[in-house]
């Protein structure tokens, strides 16, 4: 459980990018748009590939760090993503995701659990 909550840390890190500023996470380059990301806390490590466009804008991230718990109640290690679709200017300009989906990747098809949509965005001063 402990590596599925960094797992999970590292995806919603795309709301609170400041996140990926701790020592305690690294990053191993995969190519142009992907990026390894490695979260090691509390003794456990987790990590995950960032995809991004072509407009370095973050598109999912994927992870095997994730256990889904089946009917009879046992683990099961399947590939998990957290994936962005559209992409909103804020008042102050500030530019932040507006559609966001979890999806469990088993081997015959997608399973998308949570299909949201962000229609506000409001930072404290």
């Amino acid at each position: 459980m402990d590596e599925a909550c960094l797992a999970t840390y590292l995806a919603e890190s795309m709301f609170v990018p400041s996140i990926l500023l701790q020592d305690y996470i690294s990053f191993e380059e995969i190519s142009d748009y992907e990026v390894k990301a490695i979260i090691r806390h509390g003794g456990q490590t987790a990590s995950g590939i960032f995809a991004f466009n072509e407009q370095y804008e973050f598109v999912s991230f994927t992870t095997n760090d994730r256990a889904v718990s089946n009917t009879d109640g046992s683990m099961e290690y399947i590939p998990w993503s957290a994936v962005c679709g559209e992409y909103c200017i804020s008042e102050n300009g500030i530019k932040y995701l507006t559609r966001f989906q979890a999806i469990w990747n088993y081997p015959d098809g997608e399973f998308v659990y949570f299909d949201g949509v962000i229609s506000t965005v409001s930072y404290d001063e």
